[in-house]
């Protein structure tokens, strides 16, 4: 469009003819520049309504990220406060079982030393019972040897020994 339009003069002024021309050709670059415009718009329009959709889609993809972060979040926290459940249950446990088995190894060191001494008596028993049969055999080894010389017990002595 030219800045500066130049129209020929009459007699009351510019000519009418090229007046109508400018106004017409004007009126024209005022349409297409307006069509034109018109276009530009309803192609932001356009590009605009594509662009709030996938914002939107975006959007219900970040709502639906973070409800699974924290569901994952939430579910970690559990799982970590069920193992710290489970480890603080299985250091009691240990402590009542290392508990019951002192309790048990006492009984048994007891018993132990029970038949420890039981057993020193039954071989203090045997030993007084084995001595005094060597001290029979002993003696009936003597009343043997005095027999074999020729002197013979009195059979009560025999009788006596028994």
């Amino acid at each position: 469009m030219e800045t500066e339009k130049k129209f020929r003069k009459t007699l009351f002024g510019y000519r009418k003819k090229d007046v109508n021309a400018y106004i017409m050709d004007t009126a024209r670059e005022f349409d297409k520049k307006k069509k034109q415009l018109e276009a530009e718009a309803a192609d932001q329009a356009e590009k605009y309504k594509d662009l709030k959709k996938k914002y939107n889609a975006l959007d219900s993809k970040v709502a639906a990220l973070e409800k699974e972060r924290t569901y994952i979040a939430d579910a970690l926290l559990d799982a970590k406060q069920e193992a710290e459940k489970i480890v603080a249950d299985a250091k009691v446990e240990a402590a009542r079982m290392r508990s019951d088995m002192e309790v048990e190894l006492e009984k048994l060191r007891a018993e132990v030393r029970s038949e420890q001494v039981h057993l020193k008596q039954i071989r203090a028993e045997a030993k007084e019972t084995l001595e005094a049969y060597i001290g029979k055999l002993a003696d009936i080894d003597m009343k043997i040897d005095t027999r074999a010389s020729g002197e013979a017990p009195a059979l009560e002595e025999w009788d006596d020994d028994e």
